[in-house]
């Protein structure tokens, strides 16, 4: 490992003077822009962090030496440089995919030390920074920081102006649950003119998150028919506006939007196939789902599940476990939801052994279990009163237990309920 090297000073400015034009010989070689190995960019990295010498060096070459650390996976090396060179515009790029890696990685509140630590350098975000920050504060239902990053945006000029940003800031703030402040901008969006079709897309999202459902869809048919502002939805309006339709059994307003899917050529989206197949079944309209299912020439287990799963809410366990069985045949990867809701099916029958054996087949092919699945295992259990089984399960409830969220950890209280019926039914079976 080279060390980094402390010049005196009458050499320093010849390594300050050295230096630009060494890197820039570096990088015009056809060689050195093909090599990606761990030898060569560390030297260059140790030209940029030698003690005691100012760092210069023409832009060119500073984006190509960030360009190799990103591309080839050096994250820590990338910002390592940032922190060295003067803050300018042309890589400020650099900044955003650090802080947008850290959202896709759901690693949130790292994406808000990289923009803290970005300003303090004096670098200033763009209007590609700003969208990642506002989704790393909604995710964190962070309202009070997502508030300050909007008044800083507001300042810079990056609202009023941005569609990008200002989309962004509205699903902030709904998922901040501030959907009057996400209404508020919204309106001053159609107002000023500068809205898209995303725009429409935030507002319904928010109201869905935040359950008020038939507020959603009443905005969506202001987007399609709406006076002068009609703009055509597209497959994410539907597959954000169609859970809304579930959520209230408004089945009428579902049919009209699968009928806009057919006119629009939007029901070939996979996506958008699986959101009118699961609100029908969540109406309880199991024939037109199984009809739209029938007709996707292209399925994935979300299909499959949102059928699997609606037949086993009405009661058609037997459709449900032919489901299942086609799954299994057909090597379609079975996740937590199609293995939840079959257990569910033989439990709600009163089939506890039946239940048992997909329980026990869904640990050894892997797949790990929620609460729901939990709860549904043990209510077989105590509509047979297999005690034995139903302590074991509880014991691996117990050791999961740590690892659950708030409300599954409340489920779990249900299940322990659950093993103390088995107890009350076969004690009062042993009486017998």
């Amino acid at each position: 490992m080279l060390r980094p090297t402390t010049f005196p000073p009458k050499y320093r400015h010849r390594c300050t003077t050295l230096r630009p034009l060494l890197l820039k010989l570096y990088f015009s070689s056809s060689a050195a822009q093909q090599c990606l190995s761990l030898a060569e960019p560390e030297l260059i990295h140790q030209e940029h962090v030698i003690p005691g010498v100012p760092f210069q060096s023409d832009p060119e070459t500073t984006a190509r030496v960030l360009s190799n650390y990103f591309s080839s996976g050096r994250h820590s090396d990338t910002l390592s440089l940032l922190r060295c060179i003067p803050p300018s515009r042309s890589t400020v790029f650099y900044w955003n995919n650090l802080i947008k890696r850290s959202v896709s990685l759901q690693d949130q509140r790292r994406a808000l030390q990289l923009f803290d630590e970005m300003r303090r350098l004096e670098w200033i975000p763009d209007g590609y920074t700003y969208p990642y920050v506002f989704k790393a504060c909604g995710d964190l239902s962070s309202l009070v920081t997502g508030s300050s990053v909007h008044a800083l945006a507001l300042v810079s000029g990056y609202t009023n102006s941005n569609v990008f940003v200002d989309n962004a800031a509205v699903a902030m703030y709904g998922r901040c649950g501030a959907c009057d402040k996400a209404q508020q901008l919204f309106d001053e969006m159609l107002e000023r003119g500068v809205f898209d079709t995303i725009s429409w897309n935030s507002i319904i999202s928010v109201y869905v998150h935040v359950g008020e459902c038939r507020r959603a869809l009443q905005m969506f048919e202001e987007m399609v028919s709406g006076g002068d502002i009609v703009l055509r939805a597209d497959a994410v309006s539907l597959v954000n506006v169609l859970p809304a339709c579930a959520s209230v059994k408004s089945w009428r307003s579902g049919m009209e939007i699968h009928g806009y899917a057919i006119r629009r050529g939007l029901l070939e989206d996979v996506f958008v196939g699986n959101a009118i197949i699961d609100m029908y079944a969540k109406c309880g309209l199991m024939d037109q789902a199984k009809n739209v299912f029938d007709r996707m020439e292209v399925k994935d287990v979300v299909s499959w599940n949102a059928l699997v799963t609606g037949y086993s809410q009405i009661g058609k366990f037997d459709d449900a476990l032919r489901l299942f069985q086609r799954m299994k045949e057909k090597d379609i990867e079975l996740n937590v939801v199609t293995w939840s809701a079959v257990i569910a099916g033989y439990a709600q029958r009163g089939l506890g052994y039946d239940a048992l054996d997909v329980f026990r087949e869904m640990i050894v092919s892997g797949s790990q279990p929620n609460a729901i699945t939990l709860v549904s295992v043990l209510s077989g259990c105590a509509a047979v009163g297999t005690l034995v089984q139903g302590k074991e399960i509880q014991c691996y409830v117990i050791k999961q237990f740590l690892d659950l969220e708030a409300n599954e950890r409340m489920m779990v209280i249900w299940v322990n309920r659950h093993v103390c019926k088995v107890q009350e039914f076969q004690n009062s079976s042993d009486n017998v």
